[in-house]
């Protein structure tokens, strides 16, 4: 059990504190209210929190995060690819394989507004969709979307996936109701940021 005491007042030199007390190998994820949305780089099966004299004590209970714990966690999840090029609709899916994600297909926006509307209410985790696309480009797939009477699909993640990545660009996606825009060719470092942030 570890017992962290730091001054709730710099919230920087506590995270920076913390960080130095674990291995980088371990992850950090702290559900109090207070501390809420930091991932970092220890995990907690529990963490209570509580004030004595303005000052946070968090008790920790810290394991290591395995590498199963990892597959596991991903496979259970599911990504809707948007691509109408087979070429990087290929390379999406094998960079989803290599995290050990579950994905389905769709080739352009009017696929993915179909597949979308015809699969249960949390099928999918996370969408990435392509923004120049035959038949139904990305912008207003997404639009579609964000306007069905559905709860899950108001709020699901979407992220555009394109060659352009001008300012304008990234604005466009944002107005469309994307929640960011990733450039092509994609990395798969940000691949991971990207879903490590969307599916905890």
């Amino acid at each position: 059990m570890q017992i962290i005491s730091i001054d709730q007042d710099n919230f920087s030199l506590w995270r920076s504190q913390i960080e130095l007390l674990f291995n980088s190998s371990v992850k950090i994820n702290f559900p109090d209210s207070a501390i809420d949305g930091y991932y970092g780089k220890i995990k907690c099966d529990e963490v209570k929190a509580y004030l004595e004299n303005g000052t946070a004590i968090l008790f920790a209970a810290v394991e290591e995060e395995t590498e199963e714990a990892k597959a596991e966690f991903y496979s259970s999840k599911r990504v809707l690819i948007v691509e109408d090029n087979e070429l990087n609709m290929e390379i999406m899916g094998a960079l989803m394989e290599m995290i050990g994600i579950q994905t389905e297909k769709a080739y352009n926006g009017q696929e993915a507004v179909n597949r979308l509307q015809e699969v249960a209410e949390g099928w999918f985790d996370l969408i990435f969709m392509d923004i120049q696309m035959p038949v139904l480009d990305g912008y207003e797939a997404t639009r579609r979307i964000r306007r069905m009477e559905r709860e899950d699909l108001k709020h699901i993640p979407i992220f555009a996936v394109s060659a352009n990545a001008l300012a304008e660009d990234v604005k466009n996606s944002l107005e469309a109701g994307m929640n960011g825009h990733i450039s092509k060719p994609v990395d798969l470092d940000l691949l991971k940021k990207v879903m490590g942030e969307c599916l905890k």
